[in-house]
């Protein structure tokens, strides 16, 4: 599960000359820092705008047949969805996500060890902050 989190994520840049590293006791540290992740048709972990709408349409497609849903949450869920594929098609092919990372680090035999480590979104699908040519994009 690990494995398959990092090989289709996207690139990560993580911003490491700024990160926040705080010693908490002699044996325990934290370090939290922020990053993005590239996804892009360029660097072969995006889609194109084709493949996108196709995958939204598909979705749309599959929601008939939902029965957990009512007919006005599959009528939502179809506007909502739908509009996001068409907004985000606008900004272009590049989808760039700002990230948060932290981590928990312990000192054992002289070497400090991750124990934890969390990456965190926005939100799933489509999130509503989005850097577009260096420039944040909130829809």
């Amino acid at each position: 599960m690990f494995a398959n989190d990092w090989k289709y994520w996207g690139v990560l840049d993580a911003d490491i000359q700024n990160a926040d590293i705080r010693i908490l006791s002699p044996t325990t540290a934290m370090i939290a820092m922020k990053a993005t992740v590239t996804k892009s048709p360029e660097n072969g972990y995006g889609r194109t705008n084709e493949a996108n709408m196709e995958r939204g349409l598909s979705r749309l497609s599959s929601l008939k047949d939902d029965s957990t849903k009512t007919t006005r949450q599959k009528l939502y869920t179809a506007i909502w969805d739908a509009g996001m594929v068409l907004k985000n098609m606008e900004l272009g092919e590049t989808f760039v996500w700002p990230i948060r990372i932290s981590m928990v680090l312990i000192k054992q035999d002289g070497k400090w060890k991750m124990t934890q480590t969390h990456y965190s979104y926005p939100m799933a699908g489509y999130p509503p902050v989005r850097l577009v040519d260096g420039e944040v994009n909130n829809y």
